[in-house]
């Protein structure tokens, strides 16, 4: 199922001109789902627990359930 665009395409042109608004009023735009994956310190509780989630369902699944607040 493709999702239909949301508004025109924008030219290059138009994309420089608002990057170079957004540099000159100092506006940074945050990139939504980029969070950073760090791993807990080594020999803690929740990095044994990481350790055995990741090892059953990888790594990516284990800094999920940590971020929910597995016990």
């Amino acid at each position: 199922m493709m999702a239909w665009p949301k508004g025109k395409p924008r030219s290059p042109e138009t994309c420089a001109k608002i990057s170079a608004t957004h540099k000159a009023r100092g506006i940074c735009l945050k990139v939504k789902g980029r969070r950073p994956r760090v791993r807990p310190l080594q020999g803690t509780p929740e990095r044994r627990l990481f350790d055995r989630i990741a090892n059953l369902l990888g790594a990516a699944a284990a800094h999920a359930e940590l971020r929910r607040g597995a016990q």
